[in-house]
């Protein structure tokens, strides 16, 4: 009789013993060997299976762990990215820009995705917060700046009279700078006018071509924080010195920037600087994080940590003017991968001088002035930048596009409504003619995002109370530009558009003139002979009399063209071929706001008392310096960008903030002056919250950074004889003092108020609560098919989130982000958040206080006691002034979330593999070879994941069929599409070998039936 028993060996299988592992090989813990020690039989019928498996992958025990497998993903995606090459070295030290010669040109790169990887393509935007800018077309920022004059010229000693305010305080100007006439007067035309873009304003101007019709007050560029995305110019020269360039810059070869720029300029006259080709300013953010498990406060940290990566410390040095010559760091700049110093106009390159240059011909120019004018504008900032670039891609700065048939306005009120405009692009053939089919397509695609420019202006559109209202609108129409006035009468060297510049006797900017645009065919080539079938959605071909086609344009089935086309017009008809038509490159062209970057150092600051400068270090006997150099002329670099972006996890929720940089507080320009009042209170106290950050509605501006856009400044106004109780005998007028009420003796006291009003030229009520920052391209990181299987979707971000399916004023680039836009981001950015709480904070008094109501906010006004003449009535509103409520709220930045919950395990289990049963047939079918036979031993589940190690056993049994001898196992554990595991060394198989055996008992039961 025999009784059966199972007989058990163990056999221990792990990475740190294995023969890669003491060998040295520490890199692939998924798959090892191990040696037995000693030779293990496996019999026939022999049971094999995984008895306990001791899986190691860092940071799977986490609660939230986020897995990442660290791999390439089956796909790969081309990013475009602005590349900069530079040559040379510019030892005149005039800016802050070392290089002689730079290219900065779009280019596009290949890579292939992988999933702990992001990358991001990045744009820069400066907000219009009345720092850092001014608009363009600007001729030059202001004028000369002088520091004080003496009282009496004749005499050797005498008192200086103060000159440094003056740029702050005078009313801007065209001898400060500003072009010759504006887009638009309030007596004049609105024939250029966007209402989104310009706002009315009064400054006292005296300038005649800013009082057009005898009507005071101008439409002056919108200040109001909006977005101006970064463009950068593909060729810029910073100076004229020899410069040795590389093959990859114009060929190389040994030249100078001298010649680089009459190679650029081959006219009598420079090209203008909106002739220069500007791209959007991208960088390509490569974003990764750790293969494995991460926590996601650690994820939300290490892509903080990339985001905010600083580069090394830039210093700039100059050289002073002493008999011994020393030179002097003046600055020192971090560059961070979001927040970067770039270069500007400075005053040094916006003198009137330069401008002057400039404007010479090409051989009578000052070549150190003039390219210093020139650099001034690499970087500037567009509101609309694909209308931007899009626009120049059809036709160039200079080229000629006519309009060829001759149209008349037929009524005085309707304009013409009959008529097509034939283009003088020729349709020789559909394959000739689509290439600019194309780029038109394109470009009034993008028009869409901007609904403002289709509505507002009645001259433009037509008044929606008429009936039928206006067909002009943002879904049946688009535009293009074209000149007021015909190529003799312009007087503008037959270009499309003028800046204004110079003096041509009237406004000359282009207008807008807009057509027909049907949906239904956009993108579609169609014959061109069916005014119902638009090709493209916008034109058909016209034969005319040469025996040519032409693409055409078809105002006439909308509303036709309005008066306002034909208004310069000689006898109010457009006569062929004498008038320009196509994209404006001009800045002051319908649609295009722009701005020059400002570095905001002038020479002296508003009291003249202090400026940036160094002094030599010599001195002679009475401890004088010998030479003191200013340095404004040489500050030509403002930073743009965010200077605190971030990643956050909150709420089981990754989200961006801090995409800005944040306004803050603020303090006065003099702030720490011990200087005191009457009163003993000192002038300007340092404010302990100035760093805290905030967001700020009728922002008040500080005599600090300087802006030529601003002036005047009107820092404070002062309002008096604010008296309540004036009796009727009071009243009489005290002769010889027209403004002076010595004679009231009332108990109510005479009163005088010192306000700080808003600055003229700021929107009244606009929010202003960021500096500049970055636009990240996030749905470009991915294709719609490998989304969720790439860094975005693992972190919970979706495809749709920032690829809405709309984009419009709502939600583009110059949109705020808001809860209602935030799951909808093309553009994504952030600015700061506005909660209903702080509406009653907003109502206040006129010395600040606030009131805390349910009102709404509004202007006061404050009025005084007065008489305009000796011995005049005296009035009650004589003195007057109004006060917009200085509304600064703490705040912080907006979050945008992810909209889904972030992918926290993505392989829910492992597949251990091993030559245990290499010989065996039944095997595991499954993963990525399609159904072919895998050495697959048992299935691992995630389920019991503690500190760094998963533990399971198999569940499956494999029966050996074939007698075999082992003296090693090799083991591999793997993750469910095939590939090897991500893991960390120290996992361990054990593996359990079972074999029946029959214990004999009848030699037992012999001894035991013996000693009975």
């Amino acid at each position: 009789m025999s009784n059966p028993y199972e007989e058990l060996q163990i056999l221990e299988c792990n990475n740190l013993s294995s023969v890669e592992y003491r060998g040295g090989n520490q890199d692939s813990p998924a798959i090892f060997t191990n040696k037995m020690g000693s030779v293990v039989e496996l019999k026939r019928g022999d049971k094999v299976s995984v008895d306990k498996a001791f899986i190691n992958e860092k940071g799977c025990g986490l609660p939230q762990g986020i897995e990442v497998k660290g791999q390439n993903l089956p796909f790969n995606k081309t990013y475009t990215y602005t590349e900069t090459k530079s040559a040379g070295f510019n030892e005149s030290y005039d800016k802050l820009e070392p290089s002689i010669y730079m290219e900065c040109k779009s280019k596009e790169i290949t890579k292939t995705l992988r999933d702990d990887t992001m990358n991001i393509e990045m744009n820069y935007y400066k907000n219009t917060n009345g720092e850092n800018y001014f608009h363009l077309p600007r001729r030059y920022a202001h004028e000369d700046q002088v520091r004080a004059t003496p009282s009496n010229a004749d005499k050797s000693i005498t008192t200086n009279i103060p000159k440094a305010h003056l740029i702050w305080d005078d009313i801007d100007s065209i001898a400060n700078g500003r072009v010759y006439y504006p887009v638009a007067t309030a007596g004049g035309d609105k024939n250029s006018l966007c209402e989104a873009d310009y706002y009315w304003i009064f400054d006292g101007t005296t300038d005649a071509g800013y009082k057009d019709g005898g009507k005071e007050g101008y439409y002056k560029p919108i200040n109001d924080g909006t977005k101006l995305t970064i463009l950068t110019r593909e060729i810029n020269i910073f100076n004229g010195g020899e410069v040795d360039l590389p093959t990859d810059l114009r060929g190389g070869g040994l030249t100078t920037g001298e010649d680089i720029w009459e190679e650029e300029n081959t006219g009598t006259f420079t090209n203008p600087i909106h002739a220069f080709d500007y791209n959007i300013l991208q960088d390509l953010l490569e974003i990764k994080i750790d293969k494995g498990y991460n926590s996601p406060e650690d994820i939300a940290l290490k892509i903080t940590e990339q985001l905010q990566e600083a580069q090394e410390p830039q210093s700039y040095y100059v050289e002073d003017t002493g008999d011994t010559p020393h030179i002097h760091e003046i600055t020192s700049t971090t560059d961070t991968n979001t927040f970067k110093a770039m270069n500007s106009a400075w005053i040094g390159g916006t003198l009137k001088d330069n401008f002057d240059e400039y404007m010479k011909s090409v051989n009578d120019q000052d070549a150190e002035k003039t390219l210093n004018y020139f650099s001034s504008f690499q970087n500037i900032g567009v509101k609309r930048p694909d209308l931007f670039t899009l626009g120049r891609k059809i036709n160039a700065w200079n080229e000629q596009v006519f309009i060829k048939n001759t149209i008349a306005r037929t009524d005085p009120t309707d304009g013409n409504t009959t008529d097509p405009i034939i283009t003088s692009w020729e349709w020789e053939s559909d394959a000739l003619i689509e290439p600019l089919l194309k780029k038109l397509s394109a470009l009034f695609i993008a028009q869409e995002t901007y609904p403002e420019l289709f509505r507002d202006n009645n001259t433009l559109f037509g008044s929606e109370e008429t009936q039928p209202p206006p067909k002009i609108n943002v879904d049946t129409a688009r535009f293009l530009h074209m000149n007021r006035y015909n190529n003799a009468q312009g007087n503008i060297d037959d270009r499309l558009g003028y800046d204004n510049k110079v003096d041509k006797g009237a406004n000359r900017c282009s207008i807008p003139f807009f057509f027909k645009y049907d949906k239904t065919f956009e993108g579609k080539m169609t014959s061109g002979l069916d005014k119902t079938r638009l090709s493209y959605g916008f034109g058909t071909k016209t034969l005319l009399a040469d025996g040519k086609y032409y693409l055409t344009l078809h105002p006439e089935l909308n509303d036709g063209m309005y008066p306002y086309i034909f208004q310069y017009q000689p006898a109010n008809t457009i006569t062929a071929d004498t008038t320009l038509i196509g994209w404006d490159w001009n800045f002051n062209a319908y649609s295009t706001i722009a701005i020059a970057l400002y570095s905001g150092y002038e020479k002296y600051t508003y009291d003249g008392l202090t400026q940036p400068g160094i002094v030599n270090f010599e001195f002679v006997d009475n401890d004088v310096p010998k030479n003191i150099d200013n340095i404004a002329n040489v500050l030509s670099r403002v930073y743009i960008g965010a200077n605190n972006s971030a990643m956050e996890y909150s709420d089981s929720h990754f989200q961006f903030k801090y995409l800005h940089t944040a306004e803050n507080v603020g303090q006065s320009y003099d702030a720490g002056n011990s200087a005191v009042d009457s009163d003993k209170n000192i002038v300007d106290p340092i404010i302990a919250d100035a760093g805290e950050e905030c967001y700020k509605i009728n922002k008040r501006l500080e005599l600090w950074n300087y802006c030529p856009d601003m002036r005047p400044y009107e820092l404070t106004e002062t309002i008096i004889n604010i008296a309540t109780n004036l009796a009727v005998a009071d009243l009489d007028p005290l002769a010889g003092q027209p403004e002076k009420f010595s004679h009231i003796n009332k108990n109510d006291p005479l009163l005088e108020q010192k306000i700080k009003p808003l600055n003229k030229s700021i929107l009244p009520f606009s929010v202003m609560d960021s500096h500049c920052g970055v636009v990240l391209l996030m749905g470009n990181t991915f294709e719609e098919n490998n989304w969720r299987e790439g860094l975005s979707g693992i972190l919970g971000f979706t495809y749709k989130q920032f690829n809405p399916e709309h984009v419009n004023d709502s939600n583009n680039r110059n949109a705020r982000i808001e809860y209602s836009n935030i799951n909808k981001l093309k553009y994504l950015t952030t600015n700061s958040e506005i909660v209903s709480t702080d509406a009653k904070n907003y109502v206040m008094n006129r010395w600040g206080a606030i009131m805390y109501t349910t009102q709404i906010p509004t202007p006061l006004l404050i009025t005084g006691w007065g008489q305009k003449g000796a011995n005049t009535e005296i009035t009650r509103d004589y003195h007057a002034g109004y006060l917009y409520p200085p509304i600064v709220e703490q705040t912080q930045s907006i979050p945008v979330n992810s909209q889904e919950l972030a992918r926290t395990m993505i392989r829910p289990y492992y597949s251990i593999r091993s030559d245990l049963i290499l010989q065996e047939n039944n095997k595991y079918h499954g993963s990525m070879d399609s159904g072919a036979r895998l050495p697959i031993i048992a299935l691992i589940n995630k389920e019991n994941g503690d500190g760094d190690f998963y533990f399971d056993g198999g569940e499956f049994e494999f029966t050996i069929t074939n007698d075999m001898n082992i003296s090693s196992i090799t083991t591999s554990i793997h993750d469910p599409d095939g590939t090897l595991a991500n893991l960390n060394n120290g996992s361990g198989i054990v593996y359990k070998v079972s074999r029946i055996r029959n214990l004999d008992m009848s030699i037992i039961e012999e001894i035991l039936g013996e000693k009975k």
